[in-house]
């Protein structure tokens, strides 16, 4: 082993910080958009760590054993959430605009 490569406990600790940053990203988007504090924020800090994951697991393959559940539930959450109230909008605007018998 060279001195410029990590060693295993190194790399370990590396993909268990990467990791907690990354579910400490999606519990803050989470937060944001649950209290309606800026749902756009809340949106863009989970896009961004969504791709600071894929960026970071194209070189960390094993990070598949240190899943970011909150990330996923976060992104999951917000798009349901968007889609939902964007159907309520376009019912709500067919039901005033369509006439009415």
């Amino acid at each position: 082993m060279t001195q410029n490569q990590p060693t295993k406990l190194e790399t370990h600790q590396q993909i268990k910080l990467k990791s907690m940053e990354i579910e400490k990203a999606g519990h803050h988007a989470l937060e944001l958009f649950k209290f309606d504090r800026n749902q756009i924020e809340a949106l863009r800090v989970a896009i961004g760590a969504a791709e600071n994951l894929q960026k970071w697991m194209l070189n960390n393959p094993s990070v598949a054993t240190y899943p970011s559940t909150s990330l996923l539930l976060a992104l999951q959450v917000i798009l349901s959430k968007i889609r939902e109230r964007h159907l309520v909008s376009l019912i709500e605007f067919f039901t005033n605009f369509w006439p009415k018998h």
